[in-house]
């Protein structure tokens, strides 16, 4: 959705609309037309009338919703025109709300379905179809419920005018090349969405009454955009990759079509797992702040309140799935006294049909503190959801994602931390100069941030490893392409030849390396806390690097004391410098000018001169009459150590390895004690606690000792494991690994069990076999019933595309995945690309892993 509010439609004559009985003679003469006999049809029925009529005169908010649509159909849209009414939510509604009185008013409201039937018919003849990609489909769509709802009393003339309007948009929209370019990655965007759901809509609205080839043509190619935006735009978790205001704007539209289209032919998409997932995103991305406000990311303003807006999908989940989650997300967003009020600007017909009242669901009931999106690429960690009003639960969020086109284009590696009510790391996007890099949280090369994004223009990152645990979870970025070049999409003459993205060329930065390394430590007995480990290189020569984080402008800035604290109303967030040593970097804060709805921010920097740009930081929230740790933090030419005392005798200890060398330490503790380490760890980071059952996670290593014992020996490179109570976790499923693991029961690798042998306090996990071509692909369990998983071997990270086909070659589905190093598992719900159960039968596999391409067999039992 574009950021603007008024409609640059061209002048059109302003009349004033009064509402006049329709005559009994056209009433007789259409009495028995086909139109009478299937209209309405695309948000209820004629049969379904009598019961939204009880619906809507039974309390709650959808009877407040039809109040308001009442109160402007009858005393403002009569008096307005034809123009104003379309800068209404850019006249998604107006001729929708008319219907819903004209049909739901009881005995029905002749008067205003005679407003309706004149404001169709002035809407077809005054607004010819163009191939405009955004207004186009809306002005479609708003034709389309025109003519369900208002035409009942119009001639066989006027109907025939407004229904060849129609088709004239359902040939623009299906044959002309400015929509086509929408089925096609940069473009790909929530316009995408809207084309495809404006143009189902206009399919079924003049099915039965126009050509069936026509129909079948349009349903077609309505499927073919809303099938390009599932699979380029939403995570198989329900994750949207532009963001909260594009995914809900996108939900706007196809939510009215997937109704409709169940309603017409059965075909389901709300029975799809990733299209129900979104309302399980959208609960991390609401702040734990009064109005629903969400985290500013991928151009979303955190004071833009879209879901508030944009509240179709909440609504569409309360009817579909009598959701209490999504009852829980319209209390936050929408409810009086918590929500915001965004007039009649917002989706008011979703209200009034689909709202029920439903017990919320507390997210923290049914979601972990925890997820990853891995396909986009975005992390999310909270400490938990408000019941009601404020609260002073953390959201983090980390992300580094592959760019499929629209507004997914913020700088990669970007990370927000918001806690105690206050905006602690905070991001800038959505509006110019926002798009640059200095609006967000990175590293910069003396001066220079990375590639330019934005306008469709987009850059590459990936979360190259992740290792998600009860107690700690471990995610590595990638962000190395991400600062020299653009996009592939964006190549010159992708995906058409006479496409030149050359305007987005700007501030290529290339490096050898960019990785944003996080340790996020959430176990029980302590607060939350963040590590943070930067490593980027350009090249050999000596530069500025300058690690930057923007903070509220409200919030008080400390850089002179040895931890950098920034105060906020109700808690701190304190920030520990590990490495470089304080000799070593320079701190400033500068203002930055925000040039969206958002706050300004301020900017931190902690500078240093040196061949390789190397930070290692801890970020410590604390809340106002919280536990107050004793910090000790040792800085070494190899990288530093820290030690984080806790009331309750429980000690963290903590290693950075700026290197890859084995490093030696003997790191001091309380009383006098010391606890020598040794290891080639990235991190190392140990919990003692007076249970004496030890945590420890240690990243990136092959080697680790503790006291003298050894932890960690891994046989074939790097890797990263946690040992937390009854189960220890690997992010390889190939590890060939000995850890001491005395209380462990079970391994993880890659999120599955593995197994292992013990000898004592040690537990041994014996080599994998090296997959052969049959079994590098596979689906378990065969026979599968109904949903099943997918599972490809790899040897590194990229986008896996699998297609599904049938006995007789067909392709039914297409899917996505981002596979790792070892082994991925990728979710099957036995649907085709239409959401429409597969049959039973043998279907086959083929996958493109980067120059591979493997096949597989397995058979479906319904």
């Amino acid at each position: 959705m574009r950021p603007r509010l008024v409609v640059p439609f061209p002048a059109i004559l302003a009349f004033a609309l009064l509402a006049v009985q329709a005559t009994s003679a056209r009433a007789v003469s259409d009495a028995d037309s086909l139109y009478l006999a299937v209209h309405p049809r695309l948000a209820f029925t004629r049969d379904e009338i009598p019961s939204f009529r009880q619906k809507l005169n039974d309390g709650g908010a959808d009877d407040g919703a039809y109040a308001g649509i009442r109160d402007d159909v009858l005393g403002q849209y009569p008096f307005s025109s034809l123009a104003g009414l379309m800068n209404i939510a850019f006249g998604m509604n107006f001729l929708f709300e008319i219907g819903l009185v004209a049909h739901l008013d009881q005995p029905g409201d002749q008067a205003t379905g005679e407003l309706g039937r004149r404001l169709t018919v002035a809407f077809a003849d005054s607004l010819a179809p163009d191939d405009d990609q955004f207004f186009a489909p809306i002005r479609l769509r708003s034709l389309c419920y025109g003519y369900d709802l208002c035409m009942d009393r119009a001639t066989p003339e006027e109907r025939s005018r407004v229904r060849a309007e129609i088709e004239s948009y359902i040939d623009s929209l299906t044959y002309s090349f400015n929509f086509e370019r929408w089925l096609h990655p940069p473009y790909t965007s929530n316009i995408t969405a809207m084309i495809g759901s404006s143009l189902g809509i206009a399919a079924i609205c003049l099915a039965d009454e126009t050509d069936p080839l026509k129909v079948a043509a349009a349903l077609k190619r309505a499927d073919a955009f809303v099938a390009t935006w599932l699979r380029y735009h939403l995570d198989p978790g329900g994750s949207c990759f532009e963001g909260v205001q594009y995914g809900a704007w996108a939900m706007r539209h196809l939510a009215w079509y997937f109704e409709a289209r169940r309603r017409y032919d059965g075909v389901d998409y709300g029975a799809r797992d990733d299209v129900r997932r979104i309302e399980q995103w959208l609960a991390y991305e609401v702040l734990p702040e009064r109005g629903g406000p969400v985290n500013n990311l991928n151009d979303t303003g955190y004071l833009n309140y879209p879901l508030a807006r944009h509240n179709t999908y909440i609504e569409w989940a309360l009817s579909r799935w009598n959701s209490g989650l999504a009852s829980w997300l319209w209390d936050r967003v929408l409810g009086p006294g918590e929500g915001y009020d965004w007039g009649n600007l917002v989706d008011r017909p979703a209200t009034a049909l689909w709202h029920r009242s439903v017990p919320p669901q507390p997210p923290g009931d049914v979601l972990p503190r925890a997820l990853l999106w891995k396909e986009r690429g975005l992390y999310y960690f909270r400490t938990g959801w408000p019941a009601g009003a404020d609260s002073d639960d953390l959201v983090f969020s980390f992300y580094c994602g592959i760019f499929h086109g629209g507004h997914s284009q913020e700088d990669e590696g970007n990370f927000t931390l918001y806690g105690f009510g206050s905006r602690f790391a905070a991001d800038n996007g959505f509006e110019q100069p926002n798009w640059a890099s200095k609006a967000h949280n990175l590293v910069f090369i003396d001066g220079k941030g990375q590639h330019f994004s934005g306008t469709s223009v987009g850059t590459d990152g990936n979360i190259a490893a992740h290792l998600i645990t009860p107690y700690a979870d471990y995610l590595r970025g990638d962000a190395t392409a991400a600062y020299g070049t653009h996009s592939p999409y964006n190549q010159p003459g992708v995906p058409f030849p006479d496409d030149d993205w050359s305007y987005g060329y700007l501030g290529a930065n290339p490096v050898q390396h960019a990785w944003r390394e996080w340790l996020v430590v959430h176990g029980n007995d302590t607060p939350p806390y963040f590590v943070l480990v930067d490593d980027v290189q350009k090249d050999d020569v000596s530069r500025s690097y300058a690690w930057r984080m923007h903070t509220d402008a409200a919030l008080d800035v400390n850089l002179s004391t040895p931890s950098l604290r920034i105060d906020g109303p109700r808690g701190a967030l304190e920030i520990d410098v590990c490495y470089p040593s304080p000799g070593a970097i320079e701190r400033s804060l500068v203002p930055f000018e925000n040039t969206s709805v958002d706050p300004n921010t301020n900017i931190i920097t902690l500078a240093t001169q040196a061949a390789r740009g190397f930070f290692a930081l801890t970020l410590r929230p604390v809340a106002s009459g919280g536990p107050v740790p004793t910090v000790t933090t040792t800085h070494e030419p190899w990288g530093g150590t820290e030690v984080i005392a806790w009331p309750g005798d429980i000690t963290d200890v903590m290693l950075v390895n700026a290197g890859t060398d084995t490093v030696e330490a003997v790191v001091p503790l309380a009383g006098g004690a010391s606890l020598p380490l040794r290891t080639d760890a990235r991190i190392l980071h140990l919990r003692r606690t007076p249970d004496g059952r030890d945590r420890v996670a240690m990243v990136r290593a092959t080697i680790g000792y503790v006291a003298g014992s050894a932890w960690l020996r891994s046989r074939n490179g790097p890797v990263t494991a946690m040992v937390a109570g009854a189960t220890a976790y690997l992010d390889r499923a190939d590890a060939m690994v000995r850890l001491r693991a005395p209380g462990v029961s079970s391994v993880q690798a890659n999120e599955r069990s593995v197994a292992f042998t013990r000898s004592g306090a040690y537990v041994t996990i014996p080599p994998s076999p090296i997959p052969t071509a049959a079994a590098a692909l596979r689906v378990q369990p065969q026979p599968s019933r109904g949903t099943a998983t997918i599972v490809i071997e790899s040897d590194a990270t990229r986008t896996v595309s699998i297609d599904v086909f049938d006995v007789a070659g067909r392709r039914v589905r297409t899917l996505q995945a981002l596979s790792a190093p070892g082994s991925a598992e990728i979710a099957f719900d036995g649907l085709d690309d239409l959401a429409r159960p597969l049959a039973s039968g043998v279907y086959f596999l083929r996958a493109r892993d980067g120059s591979r391409t493997l096949t597989a067999r397995f058979v479906l039992v319904r």
